[in-house]
């Protein structure tokens, strides 16, 4: 009824890089094993199992207690780092091999040439094929970036979808740079259905007889695109935040950052309940807007604090019901533990992903476990590697960093000791206001697993312009896998039921359509077969 071995919560926050690589590894390889399943069913090219099942092991070892926990000594996560490298790089290998595999086969010119090869004229005629998959099991519209083609900013003046129409290009400043030659990313809204793919195609030639709208509004303190406004106080923090559908306020004080003291606890932190011995602190900074374009516009926060420096960029996309904040913190602070703090309006409840659901925590300050999204109040925050927190009252803080030693119960404490997390940190989360449990998901789904683009080149092809792997009727039907049976034969997918309800809902699998009944808070696992659907469990 509640959770097992609730024990020692300094291991929710010790060592930020194990969390990180942790969760990196785990959504790479569910993104890798999905679109693995494309491409098998697409092009009939084989399921890489082992592989998988060598990365699993990988990724699975490393969840011993002490190791995910940060309990080790600080050699033990040179190991663990290689051990996640090698999960990662095979996830990444074998998503490329899967796209690659599916995009040469898209048919990606006129559909009366007879050639691969097209004359520069047509190729501006055509545009630059870019192919955008979606590994998710919902139809995503989100940013895709795909690399410049040539140098300087004259690069895609607009994109075209697959019935023709016209989309706006943002020119973003990639990390090529090279003095006069700075390169810039193409940056684009594109909408893909689910477990699928849909082809872009990128014109360089300014777009005629028609204006393509830019959808925000910048202010002295403030950027909204309609849906969300962000406004900001003078030393950089969120003073507010709007959800502009409903006119509801999501904060009811600005953003802050808390720093405690660390000292006196162990790296298990054994025995202790909450981390609130608050420190002074006193934080400079301020704000810029650095990017207002038709595809996002983006605001650049610098801050110092201590001896430690933060830089965050919220990023709000048009179109967009949440903003998504890239932080990255140069950290010098012994025995300080770093909190993100948000004081919400109309807070009541907190609840916190756990692994194939969620669960209600307690709002009195004590240090809480969480998966990759929180909800207090009418406020949802995503995150991509973090796993600790308290919630007091109506004030939601996440736990980013903690500098306590490596592996210290209580032991000499001398010159020889190391602190954890020094340097340069980077991590993202995102903001929204709470709309569903089901939201919840999709939120935190796609900040760590956003769609993947690519240039493809001209030819010819049996596949569509776009493709749809998978329909789910109803929307708090989660799919957490999608994978080959260990057996060879046919494909598993896991559903889990997210709002806590009895659900009927049709799935409709790379041809094969089935009815499915799933209870409340439930998680069914599927075998597909020869066009049946069996129910197994989670070994198979």
């Amino acid at each position: 009824r509640d959770d097992l071995q609730y024990h020692a919560k300094g291991c929710y926050s010790a060592i930020s890089e194990i969390k990180k690589n942790n969760r990196t590894a785990e959504n790479k390889l569910l993104c890798a094993e999905r679109l693995s399943v494309l491409s098998a069913h697409l092009m009939d090219t084989p399921y890489p199992a082992d592989a998988y099942r060598r990365a699993w092991q990988n990724v699975l070892f490393n969840q011993f207690h002490d190791i995910l926990g940060g309990c080790s000594v600080r050699e033990a996560y040179d190991d663990a780092r290689t051990a996640h490298g090698e999960s990662m790089t095979i996830a990444d290998r074998e998503s490329n091999f899967a796209i690659q595999q599916i995009g040469w086969n898209i048919h990606t010119v006129d559909g009366d040439m007879t050639g691969d090869h097209v004359s520069e004229g047509e190729a501006e005629r055509l545009g630059m094929p870019v192919v955008v998959f979606n590994p998710h099991a919902y139809p995503v519209t989100a940013p895709v970036r795909v690399a410049s083609q040539k140098f300087g900013k004259a690069n895609f003046a607009y994109v075209t979808d697959a019935v023709g129409k016209s989309h706006p290009v943002q020119q973003v400043r990639a990390s090529r740079t090279n003095g006069a030659h700075d390169r810039y990313d193409n940056l684009f809204l594109a909408t893909v259905p689910a477990l699928g793919y849909a082809v872009y195609r990128g014109h360089t030639a300014p777009l005629a007889g028609e204006t393509l709208q830019n959808s925000f509004t910048v202010g002295e303190n403030f950027v909204s695109n309609g849906l969300l406004r962000m406004t900001f106080a003078a030393n950089g923090e969120l003073c507010a935040l709007r959800d502009e559908a409903s006119g509801k306020e999501l904060l009811c004080a600005p953003t802050r950052l808390r720093l405690c003291n660390d000292e006196r606890y162990d790296t298990w932190a054994h025995g202790i309940e909450r981390f609130d011995e608050e420190l002074p602190l006193t934080v400079e900074g301020d704000f810029r807007v650095a990017e207002c374009g038709p595809v996002r516009a983006v605001v650049r926060v610098e801050q110092r604090f201590g001896n430690s420096r933060m830089i965050r960029e919220y990023i709000l996309a048009a179109g967009a019901r949440s903003v998504e904040v890239q932080t990255k913190v140069d950290y010098h602070e012994k025995f300080g533990i770093l909190k993100l703090v948000w004081p919400t309006a109309g807070a009541e409840k907190c609840y916190a992903k756990i692994p194939f659901g969620h669960i209600e925590r307690p709002t009195d300050g004590t240090e809480q476990v969480c998966g990759d999204w929180l909800v207090l109040g009418d406020l949802a925050v995503a995150n991509d590697s973090k796993y600790s927190f308290d919630a007091k009252g109506n004030e939601l803080s996440l736990t980013v960093l903690r500098s306590a030693l490596f592996a210290d119960h209580y032991g000499v404490r001398d010159e020889y000791c190391e602190h954890m997390e020094q340097g340069e940190q980077r991590f993202a989360y995102s903001l929204a206001p709470f709309t569903g449990f089901a939201d919840a998901e999709r939120q935190a789904s796609l900040l760590q697993t956003p769609p993947v683009a690519y240039v493809e080149t001209f030819h010819r092809g049996t596949l569509p312009a776009t493709f749809t792997g998978i329909t789910v009727s109803a929307p708090n039907v989660a799919i957490t896998a999608v994978k080959a049976h260990v057996s060879g034969e046919g494909t598993v997918v896991r559903c889990l039921e997210t709002e806590g309800r009895d659900t009927e809902a049709e799935i409709d699998l790379l041809g094969t359509r089935f009815a499915l009944t799933i209870g409340h808070h439930a998680v069914k696992t599927l075998w597909v077969r020869n066009g049946t659907v069996t129910e197994t469990d989670f070994l198979e």
